[in-house]
């Protein structure tokens, strides 16, 4: 009789979660001497269950305007519409979208940053990864990742807890 082998090691999962995925899928879009990849190859096929946490911003006349949502980034938003300006939404959402895609679009690379909401009284965070490609047929577009993180907590539970 032989004994199970252990692994050696845990493996690492890390390397397939959503946001190194996305970021590796931008990289490998980029072309040398380009700018920003184009939309087509990083967001177009391919993203499986991922569509559902993308909103796709497009410059229309120097407003940044909400072109298409997927359906997490709409239970986010609390809103269905598409082909808005990004005013039209809930201005945290908006804020933290808005500033992602100005830093994104302006180091030309993703970006990644953190966006803070109280639904609720929960307080709630949000990976928000903006991704700016240029289209086939002109403009910018900026791809934006929306994916809640684990820990939630009450406001007014912190708040108390931390006054005599």
């Amino acid at each position: 009789m032989t004994a199970a082998r252990k692994p050696a090691k845990k493996p690492n999962t890390e390397l397939f979660d959503d946001l190194p995925v996305l970021q590796r899928k931008w990289q490998a879009a980029l072309r040398p001497g380009e700018k920003f990849p184009y939309y087509e190859e990083v967001m177009l096929g391919g993203l499986g269950r991922l569509a559902d946490h993308i909103l796709l911003l497009k410059d229309k006349d120097g407003v940044l305007e909400v072109s298409r949502t997927g359906r997490y980034v709409q239970t986010w938003l609390g809103d269905e519409r598409w082909d808005i300006p990004l005013s039209a939404i809930s201005p945290d959402c908006a804020t933290a979208l808005g500033e992602a895609a100005a830093n994104s679009i302006q180091n030309c690379r993703p970006y990644l940053a953190a966006a803070h909401c109280v639904r609720d009284g929960t307080v709630r965070t949000y990976d928000v990864l903006a991704l700016p490609t240029t289209s086939r047929w002109g403009g910018i577009l900026v791809g934006v990742y929306v994916s809640e993180r684990a820990t939630q907590y009450n406001l007014l539970d912190a708040i108390f807890s931390t006054t005599d």
